[in-house]
């Protein structure tokens, strides 16, 4: 799953095998989508490299996938583990340099930290005041927190997408329904090679 996620993310190296390509087509993707996905994010096919320039780095899309829930068919009368929710969020190359230049500078300047041991905005850690949140404890600096990184989320151009899989509803219509992840994700890149596609 993270390798096949990792396909969408924008290769290093600007090529990826055809093969691997196709494995998109596992999600329901077409051979022109899985061309759309290929292209906006500079994965090509070698083929494809032979032809024409990779596209800028600044101009290529990234999609990041995070999810809440899991794929379990399991204690489904309970509403914790009923859903499933992927998250896509998509930035243009430029923008997403600007948004991480400033997502680290404001984790320095409200929670200190080496950067060799970053943290990361966990939601649940932060309500409660976990670990590095036990700062946002006091009034005063949760607000001044909990501001600027509306600031900063408000300041960044992106686009994000929620994809929620009742498994409940799931398991009462089919006797043997497809994996979660993989319809999410499949719903998502069908959204993201929409966007892409007209842009």
């Amino acid at each position: 799953m993270r390798r096949l996620i990792s396909c969408v993310y924008g290769c290093p190296r600007g090529t990826f095998e055809i093969s691997a390509m196709r494995k998109l087509g596992l999600y329901g993707l077409t051979e022109e989508e899985i061309g759309i996905v290929g292209e906006a994010t500079g994965i090509m096919t070698k083929q494809a490299t032979k032809q024409k320039q990779l596209p800028d780095p600044a101009q290529r899309y990234r999609l990041y996938v995070d999810e809440s829930g899991d794929h379990v068919f399991k204690k489904l009368d309970n509403p914790d583990r009923r859903f499933l929710c992927l998250i896509g969020v998509w930035f243009r190359g430029a923008e997403y340099h600007t948004f991480d230049e400033a997502l680290r500078a404001f984790k320095q300047e409200h929670i200190p930290h080496s950067p060799d041991e970053p943290w990361c905005l966990h939601r649940e850690d932060i309500i409660n005041r976990r670990g590095v949140f036990w700062r946002l404890r006091e009034p005063a600096k949760a607000k001044t927190f909990d501001d600027a990184l509306l600031s900063l989320i408000h300041a960044v151009e992106f686009r994000i997408v929620a994809v929620v899989i009742d498994k409940k509803a799931l398991t009462d219509k089919y006797p043997a329904p497809s994996d979660p992840y993989h319809l999410g994700l499949g719903f998502m890149l069908k959204r993201y090679c929409g966007f892409l596609n007209h842009v």
